[in-house]
C-alpha cells in the first residue's frame, strides 16, 4: 500500500488497474510508458504540489463511468429478489461472505451466487462498485441501523425491501 507520501507512478502499463489507484491513496500521479520525456518533470512538479497528474483519457472513462452509475441509480430500482436485497444489506454492514450466510442461514456458496446475480443486475463488478451503488441510491442510511441490530432484525428488514 501506497498511503504515505506523495506517489508519481512512472512506466504505467496500459491499460492501468484502477483499483490500484483507488486503495492507494498515496498515488497522486500516473504517467504511462508512451508519454513523452518532456511530461516528467511537470508531473513532478503537479504531485509535489499535492495535485493530480492523470492521463486524461483515464480521467474520462471514471467520469464517464460515474455518470452513467448515476443516471442508472436515479432513474429506478433494478428488480432484485428478496435474498438479494438481504445481500445488499449484509455488504451495507460490512460483513463477509461467511457471515451473510450465517445470517441468512444458508450456505457460502449461495450467498456468492446471490452475489453474482446481484453484480449483474446492478451492471457492476465486485463488491466496491455495489457498495457505491448502494450509496447512491440512498441506500447507505440505513447502515446506521443494520449495525446495531441483531441478525433477526436483519432478516425482517430486508424481507420489507421491494421484489
Amino acid at each position: 500500500m501506497l498511503t504515505h507520501g506523495r506517489w508519481l507512478l512512472i512506466n504505467a502499463a496500459k491499460p492501468f488497474a484502477e483499483d490500484f489507484l483507488l486503495f492507494n491513496p498515496g498515488v497522486y500521479g500516473l504517467l504511462h510508458r508512451d508519454e513523452p520525456l518532456t511530461t516528467l518533470l511537470p508531473a513532478i512538479h503537479c504531485v509535489t504540489r499535492g495535485e493530480l497528474w492523470l492521463p486524461r483519457a483515464f480521467l474520462a472513462q471514471a467520469f464517464e463511468r460515474q455518470r452513467v452509475g448515476k443516471r442508472a441509480v436515479t432513474t429506478s430500482l433494478p428488480d432484485l429478489t428478496r435474498r438479494e436485497w438481504q445481500v445488499i444489506h449484509g455488504l451495507l454492514a460490512a460483513e463477509n461472505n461467511r457471515q451473510i450466510s450465517q445470517v441468512l442461514n444458508v450456505q457460502e456458496s449461495t450467498v456468492k451466487r446471490h452475489l453474482y446475480n446481484l453484480f449483474r443486475k446492478l451492471g457492476v463488478r465486485n463488491r466496491l462498485e455495489a457498495l457505491q451503488w448502494a450509496h447512491a441510491a440512498g441506500l447507505q442510511n440505513e447502515t446506521s441501523t443494520l449495525q446495531g441490530c441483531n441478525r433477526r432484525a436483519l432478516r425482517t428488514s430486508a424481507r420489507q425491501q421491494p421484489r
